[in-house]
C-alpha cells in the first residue's frame, strides 16, 4: 500500500511541470507568479491524491475484510501520496527530458522498498550504519519506514478488539521482560563480579550493573542507588544491591499479578458485552490480525535481547517496548515516540514526520523553481 502510494503520487506528478515548460517561457514576459503557478499544482495534486488514497482504501480495505482503519489508513496514505506528489514535481524540475523522469521513478522506488524496514531487517544492517537500539539514520531519512510503521503499529494497536488490551499488555511485556532477563543478567553480573581479577573486566561488568539498575528504578523511583555505589566503578556494594533486586523481584511479581487481573476483568467485559465466549472470538477473529500480530511481537524470533555498550536490549515486542531516546529516534515499528518528556503515539508522530519532509521538500522545490531560468 505504501509503495502504491508513493508510486501513484510520482506518477501524477512527474510530467506536471516538464509538460509547461514552453508554455511558461512563452510567457514569461507577462511576468507571472511562479510561486502562485507552483502552489496551484501542488494543491491541485494534492486533492487528486486524497481522492485516488481514499478510494484505494476505501476498496482494499472492503475486500481484503480490515475493519474500522479506513480513516486511519487514509491519513497515512495520504501523507505519502503528498509527499510523492512534491518529488515527482522536484524530479520534473529537474530534467529536460521525459524518457530521464520516467527512468528516475523507479529509481526512487527502490531505496522505499528496501529500506522501509521490511525486506532488509534494520537489525542486520552493517553496524557502520545501524544502530542496535534506534532504526539507522538511513532507514529515519525513508518516507516508506515512516508510513509502514504507522500502518503496522495503527492496525495493531486500534482494531477494536486489541485497543481494549494493548494499554495492560504493553505494561505486563515491559514488567515481565524486566523480571524475566534483566534482573537475572544483573544477578549474573554481580557474581561474577565477586571473581573477576582483570581490571578492564572488573569495570565493564561494574559499568553494566550502576546501567541496568539505574533504568531498572522506574518501577522504585523513591529508592536512593546512589548509596550503592561509593566510589569508581569497581566499588559496589553488592550486598544492598541483591537486597534492592530481591525486593524489586517481589514487586515485579506482584505488579504481573494485578495486571494479569485487570486483564481478566477487561476479558469479562468484552464477553458480557459479546453476549458469550464464542461471540468473543469471532470479534477478535474479525479484528485481530494473526500475520500482523506476529510481525510486531516477533514471536518467530529466538534472540529475547542483547547486550551492547553494556546495555540490555530488548528484541521481542518490540510495538509494547518503550523507546529509549528522548529525541524522536525509536526502534522499529515501537508504537510511541519521545520527545523530551513527551510521548506522542506512532500515527500522530509518524505522520508529522512525513509531512516535515514533504515542506522540506517543498522548499528546495519552491527556491530552485524560482531562480530557474528555464521556467
Amino acid at each position: 500500500s505504501v509503495i502504491i502510494a508513493l508510486f501513484l503520487g510520482l506518477i501524477i506528478s512527474a510530467e506536471e511541470l516538464i509538460s509547461d515548460r514552453r508554455i511558461l517561457l512563452r510567457e514569461s514576459y507577462l511576468k507571472l507568479s511562479k510561486s502562485g503557478y507552483l502552489n496551484s499544482k501542488v494543491f491541485y495534486l494534492f486533492a487528486l491524491s486524497a481522492l485516488q488514497t481514499f478510494l484505494f482504501v476505501l476498496i482494499s480495505n472492503s475486500v481484503l475484510q480490515i475493519p474500522g482503519m479506513i480513516k486511519y489508513f487514509w491519513m497515512i496514505l495520504f501523507a505519502t501520496s503528498c509527499f510523492a506528489n512534491i518529488l515527482g514535481l522536484f524530479i520534473s524540475s529537474l530534467f529536460n527530458s521525459v524518457v530521464a523522469i520516467y527512468i528516475m521513478v523507479p529509481l526512487v522506488i527502490v531505496p522505499q522498498i528496501l529500506l522501509s524496514g521490511v525486506v532488509v531487517n534494520f537489525d542486520t544492517m552493517n553496524d557502520k550504519v545501524s544502530s542496535k537500539e534506534v532504526v539507522p539514520f538511513t532507514g529515519d531519512l525513508i518516507v516508506s519506514r515512516w508510513a509502514f510503521e504507522a500502518l503496522a503499529v495503527t492496525q495493531f494497536e486500534f482494531n477494536d478488539y486489541q485497543k481494549h488490551l494493548f494499554s495492560n499488555e504493553e505494561q505486563e511485556s515491559n514488567v515481565k521482560f524486566d523480571y524475566l532477563f534483566v534482573i537475572p543478567e544483573v544477578e549474573k553480573a554481580l557474581s561474577e563480579l565477586k571473581t573477576l581479577t582483570d581490571k578492564e573486566k572488573l569495570k565493564v561488568k561494574s559499568e553494566f550493573v550502576r546501567n541496568e539498575l539505574f533504568i531498572l528504578n522506574k518501577h522504585t523511583p523513591g529508592e536512593n542507588l546512589a548509596q550503592y555505589f561509593t566510589g569508581s566503578l569497581s566499588e559496589i556494594n553488592t550486598d544492598l544491591i541483591y537486597r534492592y533486586l530481591e525486593r524489586l523481584n517481589s514487586y515485579l511479581l506482584n505488579r504481573m499479578n494485578t495486571l494479569r487481573n485487570v486483564k481478566d476483568s477487561i476479558m469479562n467485559k468484552l464477553i458480557k458485552e459479546s453476549g458469550s465466549v464464542d461471540e468473543l472470538l469471532a470479534f477478535k477473529y474479525k479484528n485481530y490480525n494473526d500475520n500482523l500480530s506476529d510481525l510486531l511481537l516477533k514471536r518467530k524470533s529466538f534472540e529475547s535481547f542483547i547486550i551492547d555498550n553494556n546495555r540490555i536490549i530488548s528484541k521481542i515486542e518490540p510495538v509494547y517496548q518503550v523507546p529509549v531516546s528522548k529525541s524522536g529516534r525509536a526502534h522499529f515499528l515501537s508504537s510511541s515516540k519521545i520527545i523530551g518528556e513527551f510521548r506522542i503515539d506512532t500515527i500522530i508522530f509518524n505522520i508529522l514526520v512525513i509531512w516535515f519532509m514533504s515542506l522540506v521538500l517543498y522548499v528546495c522545490l519552491y527556491f530552485y523553481f524560482k531562480s530557474s531560468r528555464e521556467f
